[in-house]
């Protein structure tokens, strides 16, 4: 359960972090950056996936490889690659609720664009509870997990990263968080720790429902598991 007495700015990752990955939606932007790389590059499907693999793992994201080696309109692409069916996401009213009930500010920090993250909050219903949304554009097309992109978001909520919480699924995109001194959550079903990561959780959800249980438990005796410390931090063994 993490300790958020501290906190004073929670940042939270879009997608697959505010939704259950198996809902499939980054199936589907994959689907369509392949099929974007094909049309573009005149290669098979295989080639394609390829393609955005190496450049989602040596620039951060595939469209800041596709406009650093071949010169593509990143404002295209982000429109060609999320037109997405959002039918499968559900809004869920304990989220809004749990979320709502978070003692500080609240921001996304997102490669995807603006547009595509107002579609999802307005879909989830939780666009009225972010006071801002940092996404790709606003930080020049430099993606996560570019340390330049972080210090920027942190000078414009005029915040020190002690007193910030981010929350993602991408392991990689908290490593500079944690480097910048922020606490950090890793949205995910893996077992595995790691230096960077201070708290895991399988969904925004769950890790929701653990902070009000732990302010709960801070005013009745709550006593940590056998896995954290005094202060909510995982034991690393």
């Amino acid at each position: 359960m993490t300790d958020i007495r501290h906190i004073r700015t929670f940042i939270f990752d879009l997608d697959n972090t505010l939704y259950h990955p198996r809902t499939g939606l980054m199936d589907q932007m994959h689907t369509l950056i392949g099929l974007y790389i094909m049309r573009f590059m005149g290669v098979d499907a295989a080639m394609a996936d390829q393609i955005r693999r190496r450049y989602w793992q040596k620039y951060g994201t595939t469209m800041a490889g596709l406009v650093a080696e071949h010169g593509v309109d990143p404002h295209q692409f982000m429109e060609f690659v999320h037109n997405i069916d959002l039918s499968e996401v559900n809004p869920c009213a304990r989220t809004r609720e749990l979320l709502a009930a978070l003692p500080g500010r609240r921001v996304i920090f997102t490669n995807a664009d603006h547009r595509h993250a107002e579609r999802m909050l307005t879909h989830l219903g939780i666009a009225d509870l972010f006071e801002e949304v940092y996404d790709v554009t606003r930080v020049g097309f430099t993606p996560k997990p570019a340390l330049q992109s972080y210090e920027k978001v942190l000078g414009w909520l005029g915040e020190e990263g002690q007193h910030c919480a981010m929350l993602e699924d991408s392991l990689e995109n908290l490593r500079p968080a944690h480097a910048l001194g922020m606490t950090t959550i890793w949205v995910t079903d893996a077992q595995e720790d790691h230096p960077f990561v201070h708290y895991r959780t399988p969904d925004v959800l769950t890790w929701l429902e653990g902070v009000s249980t732990h302010e709960h438990g801070n005013r009745t005796g709550h006593e940590p598991r056998e896995d954290e410390d005094p202060q909510g931090r995982r034991h690393p063994a």
